[in-house]
């Protein structure tokens, strides 16, 4: 009888000795609130995520094979975030 013998996945380098390279973001908001009287209020915001747009790589696959140092995920595109708020 013959069984099938699956190769085990192994790490190619110790944990921690490969290093991604540093990460730098900049993220900026711009509010501004206006007063409606009677202690009402009404805000507006804009939050812009990753100005530069930067894609570092923030995960890397470390185990030996086909897919070694294949990045696994990366830093999200710019992100334009919009919100208003009623306050009463």
């Amino acid at each position: 009888m013959r069984y099938a013998v699956k190769p085990e996945p192994l790490n190619a380098e110790p944990i921690g000795s490969l290093r991604l390279p540093h990460l730098n973001t900049m993220d900026l908001r711009v509010s501004k609130r206006f007063e409606l009287g009677g202690g009402r209020r009404i805000e507006g915001q804009i939050n812009l995520f990753n100005v530069a747009n930067s894609n570092t790589v923030t995960a890397r696959t470390v185990l030996s094979g086909a897919n070694y140092l294949r990045p696994t995920a990366i830093l999200p595109a710019r992100i334009v975030d919009f919100n208003i708020a009623y306050s009463f």
